[in-house]
């Protein structure tokens, strides 16, 4: 299982924060004031911080020809120059027309005529008078671009084939004028930013995440799933352009385990950076967009009057891990070790050209985030990989799985069945959605699964049953079902040249198992990811899935990289490998419970292991051939591990 050949940005990682300066907010350029916005570089520098995102208000900044105001280009220069005295990079974002729930407006271009041509030439006409008037020594200090700020919430395209062809357009603009520098997006998850888009467009894949889920472990687990998401397999650099939550929304402690157990995540995961929502709260209640968006006021790792809160000592904490990886050479010489397991995400989600497929991106991302949490607390780093890329992407052999996928292409599947062919072990969920009934997800049930269609014509589908019984090789596992809110539905098959190893309790056969070629097809007619993502108790059930999950393992035959044995749910294992007999272990509790485990690893028995750093409670000892190690909840340790 050799090291994905992981794509950084940087030698270094990116720990950055979005900033607007604390005593004039998104106005800095109309209210420029020298002084205070030099204490708070000074402020962030001291916190371990090494960029800031920063962004050009265009309502503040250029007239309605285009033609940037002169003494604002001075200001930007000088902005620029105390990056450089600061040590401090900057990521520069160009069209900014909203901002934290307002649109200010471009006064070169009304809102409707965004994406077109026109726009595009006045854009190119106004950076390159910005550019061109700041002069090449000041611009060292721009790491990089960012093209806006959720340009979608600004103005919404008629099309994703409008939206690709202007951002594609836009992004070569910038290169030709400040060349050699990357180029990211920064706008929303929507048609056109997803993962495969960025990647062909863009030099780095930026995701802005504001994450809510009831339950903690898969809510801390989201940042990891994007970041491997938009990674596609380590083929593109990933930066979390925006993490964090409001004051007014949550205490100080709880947004501080947030960042400690979310940013180690994040950064075991192989992404290239992290920028947190946002540098200071504000005392701007008076003024747009605070005076409706009370909660913007209080997103600051630092109070109004520059003083740390605790996420501002995280900030720093983290910082210090950060020195201590790059000082052993672990970051960026190591790189993250995957298992031979794929998550498949459906093309549906993000291909432009696919038609009349009226499901939601949730419908898909849903279930794969339950499928990976489920695998990550078993010790297993999968990879999330988009539809077209499984064929040259996916280890081999290895476990393919398609959680409650609603629909994939027809060739996908023919590629599947060779996968499986090839010796794999193919992992499919049936789901039904009640509002989508004229559909199937294939059309090779019997050619791959090895399974007919059992249910009346015209049905849309199957009620879930409550309970399940595997038996697979002398194995019984009785396993719970939840019950969802009644549009998510399961299907009926009768095998043909499938095996049955899983029942409900009237006895009708719900899981199947058919040996193909050198490898096996395994289908659930019961969407069990589905369901248990709508659960209002997802962790209630997911010792369920687990079980299920266990009995795939055993079926395709993984070793896992990490061996996992807790007391308690939650902890989250990454392993680094740099090519010799040392391995970096990540461990990270997402739960709020503290969490004690043992560890071993497939690659050896551990000789020894040094304590490179943690975030939060957290300690470790020698046990046996592998670690002990007891972590608080919300806190993670880092180990460099020799083995033998």
């Amino acid at each position: 299982m050799p090291a994905v050949n992981w794509r950084r940005l940087d030698r270094k990682f990116i720990l950055g924060l979005n900033y607007w300066p604390r005593k004039a907010g998104p106005r800095m350029w109309f209210r420029w004031d020298t002084a205070s916005i030099a204490e708070d570089l000074r402020i962030i520098k001291s916190l371990g911080v090494r960029a800031v995102r920063f962004f050009l208000l265009l309502q503040d900044i250029v007239n309605p020809h285009a033609e940037p105001h002169s003494e604002i280009v001075g200001r930007v220069a000088e902005f620029l120059k105390l990056l450089k005295e600061y040590g401090l990079e900057g990521f520069a974002t160009v069209l900014v027309g909203h901002m934290s729930g307002r649109n200010w407006g471009i006064p070169f271009q009304p809102r409707e005529g965004v994406y077109t041509p026109s726009f595009l030439r006045r854009l190119e006409r106004f950076l390159e008078a910005l550019l061109s008037n700041i002069g090449g020594e000041y611009l060292e200090q721009v790491k990089a671009w960012v093209l806006s700020n959720e340009l979608m919430l600004y103005a919404k395209p008629r099309s994703t084939e409008e939206y690709l062809g202007f951002v594609s357009a836009a992004v070569r603009a910038i290169k030709s004028l400040d060349p050699g520098k990357p180029v990211g997006l920064g706008d929303v998850a929507g048609p056109g930013t997803e993962a495969p888009n960025a990647a062909r467009i863009c030099d780095y894949c930026g995701y802005h995440l504001y994450y809510y889920d009831a339950d903690p472990v898969r809510h801390g687990l989201a940042y990891a799933f994007a970041t491997d998401l938009y990674s596609m397999g380590g083929n593109a650099p990933v930066i979390a352009e925006e993490v964090g939550f409001s004051s007014a929304q949550f205490s100080d402690g709880e947004i501080s385990g947030f960042l400690r157990s979310v940013l180690a995540s994040i950064l075991a995961n192989g992404a290239s950076g992290a920028f947190i929502w946002c540098f200071s709260d504000f005392d701007l209640d008076h003024e747009a967009p605070y005076l409706w968006k009370p909660f913007e006021l209080r997103f600051g790792v630092v109070d109004a009057q520059g003083r740390p809160k605790e996420q501002g000592r995280v900030i720093k904490e983290f910082s210090k891990l950060l020195e201590e990886l790059e000082g052993r050479g672990i970051y960026p010489e190591f790189e993250p070790l995957k298992d031979p397991v794929t998550i498949v995400y459906p093309a549906f989600t993000y291909d432009e050209v696919i038609e009349f497929v009226g499901y939601g991106t949730q419908l898909a991302r849903g279930p794969a985030l339950e499928a990976y949490t489920v695998l990550k607390t078993m010790g297993i780093n999968p990879l999330v990989l988009p539809e077209h890329m499984i064929s040259e992407a996916t280890p081999k052999p290895g476990l393919v799985m398609v959680p409650s996928t609603p629909t994939l292409l027809s060739t996908t599947w023919r590629v599947l069945e060779r996968l499986a062919r090839d010796g794999s072990t193919l992992y499919y969920s049936f789901v039904k959605h009640a509002q989508h009934p004229h559909d199937s997800p294939t059309h090779l049930w019997r050619e791959l699964f090895g399974v007919i269609p059992d249910v009346p014509a015209g049905s849309p589908g199957a009620p879930p049953p409550s309970r399940l019984l595997i038996t697979y090789r002398r194995t019984y596992e009785s396993l719970s079902v939840p019950q969802g809110r009644g549009d998510v539905l399961g299907y009926l098959f009768k095998p043909v040249e499938a095996s049955v190893i899983g029942l409900d309790y009237l006895g009708k056969p719900q899981i199947f198992l058919r040996e193909i070629g050198e490898g096996h097809a395994v289908l659930a007619s019961v969407p069990l990811e589905a369901l248990a993502y709508d659960a209002l108790r997802a962790d209630t059930y997911r010792g369920e899935l687990l079980k299920a999950y266990e009995v795939l393992v055993r079926v395709a035959g993984i070793k896992p990289r990490v061996i996992q044995r807790s007391e308690g749910e939650g902890l989250e294992t990454v392993a680094w490998g740099g090519g010799g007999d040392e391995v970096a272990l990540f461990i990270i509790n997402h739960s709020h419970r503290h969490v004690e485990s043992s560890l071993e690893l497939a690659g050896g028995e551990v000789r020894s292991f040094d304590v490179v750093g943690a975030l939060g409670n957290a300690r470790a000892r020698p046990e046996g051939t592998g670690v002990w190690v007891s972590v608080d909840g919300k806190s993670s340790i880092v180990l460099l591990a020799r083995l033998d």
